[in-house]
């Protein structure tokens, strides 16, 4: 019983991605097939990570309990 109600898990988990697979493609199949073909230049992607980290804030020291009572 277990083996079934298991067999029929992964066989509806598969079946869900087989469809959002099905309805990206479908969606994007002009794009993708213009890109396998080299018809058109590869998208730009947007701000690298490493970008957005250098431009981040850096986070505030944090001062213990006892470094703040020592300071005072």
């Amino acid at each position: 019983m277990v083996q079934i109600l298991s067999v029929l898990f992964f066989l509806l988990a598969f079946a869900g991605a087989a469809a959002m697979l099905q309805v990206t493609v479908r969606d994007y199949r002009d794009e993708i097939l213009a890109a396998l073909l080299g018809e058109t230049p590869p998208r730009r992607a947007g701000r690298s990570w490493s970008r957005t980290r250098v431009n981040a804030r850096p986070r505030p020291v944090v001062i213990s309990v006892r470094q703040q009572r020592a300071a005072a």
